[in-house]
């Protein structure tokens, strides 16, 4: 039974990639400018050099391209941002994983936006821009003020939509960003709950949702922001501490380059290679639930 387990873990003709479009908003002052910016970059360094997303495969629009110009691509205007999510959609194979990430502030009149340098985007203009992605794995976050809005327009099958925010009304600067964030950098091990040394989407979410509370609390403020997430495609704005049995978020993962997903089935081989040869101690139900988590890893 192992040996054929164990021998089904190969290596996908065609390995899936992960692209991840970061785009850093208006500041509104040089505080928020730096901060947006390093969440971007603080990102992009986990994806890089944690998770092993190819360079080619990360792009970064900010608000001031001076700050980093060997690392942001350009200016985050309304243009090039459109320009960047099609540059995806062209290259992007149907299995692939894209992953848009937004960092700024948010406002809410007539519709949902993100504040950028010139036109601002709404939740209908990344509606139409996602409807371009033909892959089957979407990931969209936006960390914004007054984001919720975004849950309802973008929500669709194969995607994993989060906003900091659960209306238009919660209109203070977030922090949830910054704790999403964590979830991929130093704060890894806390959030990568099933202990898979992969920080899946729902993992992040939870992890960055719990923090925010943590902190309101810590500051004896009344929290400002919920965060929300539909990862089933309902459109139906989950409240941030449900979780849909049927979510696809702990599935959606930044997936490694073709050598780290080997590097990683290696390990997994010998996991269950370790499993088959055990001779006791190990309850049906242990048994059952240590290949989960093999299994879980495959995915």
């Amino acid at each position: 039974m192992w040996l054929w387990v164990a021998s089904w873990i190969a290596v996908p003709a065609a390995a899936q990639q992960t692209h991840i479009l970061v785009v850093a908003g208006l500041g509104g002052d040089p505080g928020y400018t730096t901060k947006f910016h390093e969440w971007a970059t603080t990102l992009l360094d986990a994806a890089a050099n944690r998770y092993e997303v190819p360079l080619d495969n990360l792009t970064y629009l900010g608000e001031t391209p001076s700050l980093a110009p060997e690392t942001i691509a350009d200016r985050s205007s309304r243009e090039n941002v459109e320009a960047a999510i099609d540059a995806i959609a062209t290259r992007a194979e149907p299995g692939d994983h894209v992953v848009i990430v937004l960092f700024g502030h948010g406002s809410f009149t007539d519709a949902a936006r993100i504040n950028l340098p010139g036109r601002d985007l709404s939740a209908d203009d990344f509606a139409v821009f996602l409807d371009r992605l033909a892959v089957e794995h979407v990931t969209f976050v936006n960390t914004a003020s007054a984001s919720g809005p975004f849950v309802e327009k973008l929500s669709g099958k194969g995607r994993v939509v989060m906003t900091a925010t659960r209306t238009g009304g919660e209109r203070n600067a977030s922090v949830f960003g910054g704790y999403f964030v964590e979830a991929f950098a130093d704060g890894e091990a806390d959030a990568d709950q099933n202990k898979d040394n992969r920080v899946s989407m729902l993992e992040a979410f939870v992890f960055a949702r719990l923090r925010v509370e943590q902190s309101y609390d810590a500051d004896g403020r009344l929290a400002t922001e919920h965060a929300l997430l539909d990862d089933n495609g309902d459109g139906e704005r989950c409240s941030s501490r449900v979780v849909h049995p049927h979510g696809q978020g702990w599935r959606f993962r930044m997936i490694p380059t073709l050598e780290g997903y080997t590097k990683n089935n290696r390990h997994l081989r010998g996991e269950l290679m370790s499993l088959g040869d055990s001779e006791t101690g190990l309850t049906q139900s242990n048994m059952n639930r240590n290949l989960r988590g093999c299994w879980l890893n495959l995915l």
